[in-house]
């Protein structure tokens, strides 16, 4: 007999992930839930994940979770952890697993956690700096409402920083200490026959080029046309990074050091005409004083992927059928690309098989762009692949104009194409003929042996001996 699967997935009302999986091998099961967060820390998001964990306590019948995964600091990953910690108490955790990254014992995290700090609080002083720099009245509110912006993307949310304190809550839930997973290993699930499930982590890397490579190259994302808009991030990134060692003395001068720049006139010096001419009021929309800032949004959202990047992704091998689960959390390319290399202590496992096998596939940071490669993707079993897509279209900051392209257009048309129109997504809206509720949805899903249940707090997929 093979493994039982239950999959549900919970429906924030914006972007988020929560996954509770159950697994069932004749008498023995495993409990399992792979993050809980919203995006906002709002008493209406707080009240949402609340509603969310008392399902899952109500889910479980007096049993215990038996592990919790949290895969990287973001609002949308762990909040629920921190704001319904009271709860999760009364559930009861007994293993909490985090990436190696969470270590405070690895010198290597700690170190790239260092490097980010650093980064962080250079970003912040250069958008205060932009924001005082700039007139009073409509450009100066502008300015005060994108840096409030761009911080609440540094720290997720409210303080105090939400990520950081829901990991450490996390920590404290479980009733054995937490295993810090690495990538290339491979881990029993609780209680479940090893010969029959297996758990292998892929990411993320601890190579610091992987693990800062956010952007995809030519051919690894299937649009092109978001990918260039991150590339002009990486100029400022380097900007600041020359300046997070020195108090910005010199950061302040870029782009043009202050050698280049055209002092006061005099007599002596024969500037005159120069200066005149730029400090003209006629001629000031020629001045670039502070326009190089301009890039200081893009950045905070590289910053915020460089987070996604950190991600603990992993594969749920049942082994009987050879299917695998596919749950990368937010991964970008760096950690994707990193999985190639990885070498496994079963010789007879490949990186490259296992996407080949993936039967269930979480798709990477709601849809998002750099989150899913071409190659990858284009691996995936195109005769049983179903796809699960945490991405609301209701969320205001998708909904705005200018919003976020969530999910980006071209990757959403090929997951279509490839799981030919199965794909759950919170807000129930489907294209093509995957909608569980009609009777060719369903048709579409008990072809690859999958039940499907419809709630309003979640979606629910069955699939038995697999």
């Amino acid at each position: 007999m093979g493994i039982d699967v239950t999959i549900r997935m919970y429906r924030l009302n914006e972007l988020g992930d929560c996954f509770f999986l159950r697994f069932v091998d004749g008498e023995k099961s495993c409990n399992m839930l792979v993050d809980c967060g919203s995006f906002r820390n709002s008493k209406k998001s707080i009240a949402r994940l609340t509603e969310i964990v008392t399902d899952i306590k109500k889910n479980l019948q007096g049993e215990n979770l038996d592990v919790v995964m949290g895969t990287h600091q973001h609002n949308d990953h762990v909040n629920g952890f921190y704001h319904c910690k009271d709860l999760f108490q009364r559930i009861g955790i007994n293993e909490v697993w985090l990436s190696w990254l969470d270590n405070p014992s690895d010198k290597l995290a700690k170190s790239t956690a260092d490097e980010f700090s650093r980064l962080r609080k250079a970003l912040t002083e250069a958008m205060q700096l932009r924001s005082t720099k700039l007139k009073q009245g409509a450009d100066r509110k502008a300015a005060e409402f994108e840096f409030l912006e761009a911080s609440a993307i540094l720290a997720a949310g409210s303080a105090p920083v939400v990520p950081q304190d829901a990991i450490d809550t996390l920590r404290k839930l479980g009733k054995r200490d937490p295993q810090y997973l690495m990538p290339g290993k491979t881990l029993p699930l609780p209680n479940i026959d090893p010969s029959k499930l297996r758990l292998h982590v892929l990411g993320p890397p601890r190579n610091r080029d992987q693990l800062h490579d956010v952007t995809p190259g030519a051919g690894e994302s299937y649009d092109k046309h978001l990918q260039a808009a991150s590339k002009s991030s990486h100029r400022l990134l380097d900007a600041l990074k020359l300046a997070s060692g020195n108090n910005h003395r010199e950061g302040r001068d870029y782009p043009f050091n202050k050698r280049y720049k055209v002092s006061k006139p005099s007599k002596q010096n024969g500037r005159e005409s120069v200066y005149t001419h730029y400090r003209s009021r006629e001629n000031a929309w020629r001045k670039i004083d502070n326009d190089w800032m301009d890039g200081l949004d893009s950045l905070a959202l590289y910053m915020d992927t460089y987070t996604n990047n950190s991600s603990l992704a992993f594969a749920i091998e049942c082994v009987k059928s050879g299917k695998v689960l596919l749950f990368p959390a937010d991964a970008q390319t760096g950690n994707w690309l990193s999985w190639r290399d990885l070498k496994w202590s079963d010789p007879n496992l490949k990186t490259d098989d296992l996407l080949k096998r993936t039967s269930i596939y979480k798709v990477g940071h709601h849809g998002s762009h750099n989150a899913t490669l071409v190659a990858a993707l284009e691996m995936m079993s195109e005769g049983n692949l179903s796809a699960l897509l945490p991405v609301n279209k209701n969320d205001s900051n998708i909904k705005k104009e200018n919003g976020w392209r969530m999910p980006a257009a071209k990757l959403e048309e090929r997951l279509l194409q490839k799981t030919s129109g199965r794909i759950l997504r919170h807000d129930g809206v489907f294209k093509g003929d995957g909608d569980p509720k009609t009777a060719k949805g369903k048709k579409l899903w008990n072809k690859v042996n999958i039940d499907v249940r419809e709630e309003e707090l979640y979606y629910e997929l069955v699939a038995e001996n697999l």
